[in-house]
């Protein structure tokens, strides 16, 4: 990194914005300026762009998040999108939310409850809890205990009680959210 450091005072344009963000990526605080006044200009489908993105999301300032809250999301670049939604939601900002909602409820099993588990970091069980209780209209009985055994899962029993009081149930049998939850919760008590 030091061959990086040396050569990223002399250069400009792209060029300083490619070397500063191999830095920021590896934790170097760089002024950001460079790569966010080129980061809208780039191809957002090439390499440098995500990496330029990645670095600006390693300890974004204010000035920096604002950049990624106007880039998110970029049509056709799943990859940018990534790194933009990352960076987003490590600081708390909701933009990622729908994106986030829409993979907990259409992505296989996997994919969901580690989606989930990302919303229940950041913003808390509370927005699962509102998720299930105002489902998508498409969402399926094995859709309701997916996501509940992600509430189950990350938030242990305080979870599942959560969960039971927001759906107005006491035992919750007859929920299929409460009852993913219940495993998940039981599931967590294994290891």
């Amino acid at each position: 990194m030091t061959f990086v450091e040396t050569v990223a005072d002399g250069l400009t344009g792209l060029d300083r914005a490619a070397a500063d963000s191999i830095l920021l990526v590896n934790g170097i605080v760089r002024d950001t300026a460079t790569v966010r006044a080129e980061l809208p200009l780039m191809n957002p489908l090439s390499p440098l762009a995500v990496r330029c993105a990645r670095g600006l999301s390693r300890s974004p300032s204010q000035t920096d998040l604002g950049m990624l809250q106007r880039l998110f999301p970029r049509q056709e670049a799943l990859f940018l999108n990534l790194e933009l939604a990352v960076g987003l939601a490590s600081s708390g900002n909701r933009r990622p939310l729908q994106l986030l909602e829409s993979a907990v409820w259409r992505l296989p099993w996997n994919e969901s409850v580690l989606a989930a588990g990302l919303v229940h970091r950041i913003w808390g069980e509370d927005v699962l809890i509102d998720w299930v209780e105002e489902p998508p209209a498409n969402a399926t009985v094995e859709d309701l205990r997916r996501v509940g055994w992600a509430i189950g899962e990350y938030g242990g029993l305080r979870g599942v009680d959560k969960l039971k009081a927001a759906l107005g149930t006491t035992s919750g049998a007859e929920r299929p959210a409460v009852q993913g939850a219940v495993l998940g919760a039981l599931s967590g008590r294994t290891r």
